[in-house]
């Protein structure tokens, strides 16, 4: 009988123990899931910015091949002085 009494309060102990653990198990998925789809989306921002600067890069490569040059500061003439006559 003082066995049987000893293994209902090992099982207790086993049953709570197993409980525990696995709660503190699925809370830590539960982190370790927010943290991937925190990484999942720096990730995609820096997929985009990666595709941003290729473009950017391709586009001085056409330019650069294509002999093209810098157009530079334009010039504006003052509406108020005369330009041409009839």
């Amino acid at each position: 009988m003082v066995l049987f009494g000893l293994l209902f309060v090992a099982s207790i102990g086993l049953y709570l123990f197993e409980v525990n653990y696995s709660a503190t198990k699925g809370y830590e998925i539960r982190q370790l899931q927010k943290d991937i789809s925190a990484e999942k989306l720096a990730n995609e921002k820096l997929q985009l910015q990666i595709i941003e600067l290729r473009s950017m890069a391709d586009l001085n490569d056409k330019i650069s091949k294509l002999g093209m040059v810098d157009a530079g500061m334009p010039k504006y003439i003052d509406s108020n002085v005369l330009v041409a006559r009839k």
